[in-house]
């Protein structure tokens, strides 16, 4: 029997500005399931940022309603871990300490923190920069931190928002490998916005399509790839496969012209 949807959202609108202003967002209707992997695919300025915002609590719906674990979002869910695509690191702390940050804002950081915050710097290959500044740091690494950070409280929801976008192409592939081997071994359920189609591929358990503005699904892809995965399937016949229904969306939609 399936499990009930963790994140629900039906006709969810989204408009700025007032009645004349711009619509985001209209009709978004989309369920995710505990521990799927769902990225949030389409061009810039389509919404699917709006939407994520929304799924945070940092934006009010138009219209329509969105849950998280069952609950009415109407401020940041519980136990909430997000990654933007500005690191927002604090200069004057350390790899560890900007980790660790969840803990302090809750109160008191107890041992056990402190041994979950060194565990995924170490999954991510920082276990030598633990008391290193982020100023002697790559954008890379500290992406990482960033990452470590979010996870450090074992939250049940990732929200993610193009958190590799400003990265060079070596960097942003070793990334997704990084947070794809945290995902296997966390399994916690991860909204991602992406503009990348073979990123969104390689992450995903599911990738979710969305219309130009004002975003909506369109389409509603499930790779059939293996659990475990590395780089290499990006140069596998049923990869490029994928890559050509999801392009020929984006061509459909007139976003791409021969």
């Amino acid at each position: 029997m399936l499990a009930l949807p963790f994140i629900s959202a039906r006709q969810v609108a989204k408009r700025f500005g007032g009645k004349a202003g711009v619509l985001a967002l209209d009709g978004v209707n989309l369920d995710i399931h505990p521990g799927e992997f769902v990225s949030l695919l389409g061009p810039s300025g389509c919404g699917k940022s709006t939407f994520l915002r929304c799924l945070a609590g940092l934006e009010t719906p138009s219209g329509g309603t969105l849950t998280v674990g069952g609950a009415a979002v109407t401020a940041p869910p519980a136990q909430l871990g997000i990654a933007l695509q500005r690191d927002a690191l604090l200069e004057w702390l350390d790899v560890l300490d900007n980790v660790l940050l969840p803990a302090d804002f809750g109160g008191q950081v107890q041992d056990h923190h402190v041994t979950r915050a060194i565990e995924l710097l170490r999954m991510v290959g920082l276990a030598d920069f633990l008391h290193a500044y982020p100023r002697a740091l790559s954008g890379g690494m500290r992406q990482r931190v960033a990452i470590c950070r979010a996870l450090l409280l074992d939250p049940p929801l990732l929200l993610m928002d193009e958190p590799f976008g400003a990265l060079d192409a070596l960097t942003r592939d070793q990334l997704n490998v990084d947070l794809h081997r945290l995902w296997l071994r966390r399994r916690m359920t991860v909204v991602f916005v992406t503009h990348s189609i073979s990123e969104a591929l390689f992450l995903s358990t599911r990738v979710v399509v969305f219309t130009p503005r004002p975003g909506r699904p369109v389409d509603d892809l499930l790779p059939e790839f293996p659990e475990h995965r590395r780089l290499a399937l990006r140069e596998t016949p049923e990869f490029g496969g994928y890559v050509q229904r999801l392009r020929g969306q984006f061509e459909a939609m007139g976003l791409i012209h021969e």
